[in-house]
């Protein structure tokens, strides 16, 4: 990609105690950093960003409120079967067999 690393900016907290008895105070220091990538976690994140840009899909956000939306759903259901399920085992519904067997 060209890149030797990503530039950051990073600082720590210095705390600086005065000798005239006044509060002490904090600064902050500068830390040189930068952050870097082997080749195959370049690959990953340009992948990811294929996938982002890709409007034939749509875009991730919508890839991904369409999976929780499906979640979401599954989740509906399956709380509905186990309700019915509890109603069944404490005998305040009969057992339908069909609905059993399309459980199974």
């Amino acid at each position: 990609s060209g890149f030797s690393g990503l530039p950051t900016q990073s600082y720590y907290a210095v705390e600086e105690v005065h000798d005239d008895g006044t509060p002490t105070s904090r600064t902050f220091e500068h830390l040189p950093s930068e952050i870097d990538a082997d080749e195959a976690e370049e690959v990953g994140v340009e992948h990811l960003l294929r996938d982002i840009r890709n409007t034939t899909v749509g875009t991730l956000g919508q890839r991904v409120t369409g999976q929780l939306t499906g979640l979401y759903g599954l989740m509906k259901t399956l709380t509905d079967i186990q309700s019915y399920l509890e109603r069944v085992a404490t005998s305040r519904l009969p057992i339908n067999h069909q609905i059993i067997y399309m459980l199974q």
